[in-house]
């Protein structure tokens, strides 16, 4: 009888104490806890309503960017939920306005682009291989007449060790270089020449610079082991700077590109209407 008692007892306490348990505070409490409960999703799936037809067209057409990707969004999560044809059906024509804008913003580009030639690049990046083929030997040649003119300005210094593999290769290119333009080339050895290799802040190798021989300017224009176009294309970049023709912005533009739509220094001309 006593054990029926305690029984009975029990369990309105320990229901009173689960109760208060998965109420306690905020900490999350679950299944063993005896106070497993439908997830969030779950109950957002329950009461979760259809979304009714697109807005007209012409109200999507003046929709803000955010607010259409939003919308395009909610329908597209829909279709994967309920894959039914009036749903997918809807998504797309969300899409559709997303199209028929980004249609209309390409076709008043290609206005502003004609209306405005100082903005347009295809000036500097030509589409025919004749275009092309002049733009490349315009840049062949200005880079080698600027090497050839400062040649007696500058120097080339690489600095090497016995155990580097790639040295002998680099030496050749360079040599090659210097023969190609009239320059003179120096190797040091930063075994025997630490105090060279400090000054110029060299750790590894190879690694070459251009010198100038009348102010104590320098700049690396390789490190490792570069081809012979891109060290030509480095020297006449680094005596451009060291000259202060061009600044660090400037750094990549050819001569013939100062002032125009490739300069980033260049002053905004003004546009049309």
């Amino acid at each position: 009888m006593w054990i029926l008692i305690l029984m009975l007892l029990f369990v309105p306490l320990q229901a009173f104490a689960t109760e208060r348990t998965c109420h306690d505070g905020e900490t999350m409490k679950g299944y063993w806890f005896y106070c497993e409960k439908p997830s969030p999703d779950d109950a957002a799936m329950e009461t979760r309503q259809a979304l009714p037809p697109p807005p007209p067209h012409a109200q999507m057409m003046a929709m803000h960017p955010d607010a259409l990707e939003k919308l395009q969004q909610r329908y597209l999560k829909e279709a994967i939920w309920q894959p039914q044809p009036q749903k997918v059906l809807a998504y797309y024509t969300v899409q559709d306005v997303i199209r028929r804008k980004s249609l209309a913003f390409t076709a008043v580009s290609q206005v502003v682009m004609l209306e405005n030639p100082t903005m347009n690049a295809y000036g500097q990046y030509h589409k025919t291989n004749p275009g092309r083929n002049k733009r490349t030997q315009i840049r062949q040649q200005e880079t080698r007449q600027h090497l050839s003119q400062y040649r007696d300005h500058f120097g080339l210094v690489v600095f090497t060790e016995p155990s580097c593999g790639f040295c002998t290769t680099q030496k050749n290119i360079l040599s090659h270089f210097g023969r190609r333009h009239g320059w003179r080339l120096r190797e040091i050895d930063i075994k025997k020449h630490p105090e060279a290799a400090a000054k110029f802040g060299v750790q590894m190798t190879p690694v070459t610079i251009v010198v100038s021989r009348n102010h104590q300017q320098w700049m690396p224009i390789a490190v490792g082991e570069e081809a012979l176009p891109v060290l030509e294309d480095n020297a006449y970049r680094a005596i451009r700077y060291l000259n202060g023709e061009t600044r660090p912005e400037q750094f990549l533009n050819m001569h013939y590109e100062m002032g125009g739509i490739n300069d980033p220094l260049a002053p905004v001309q003004g546009v049309s209407r």
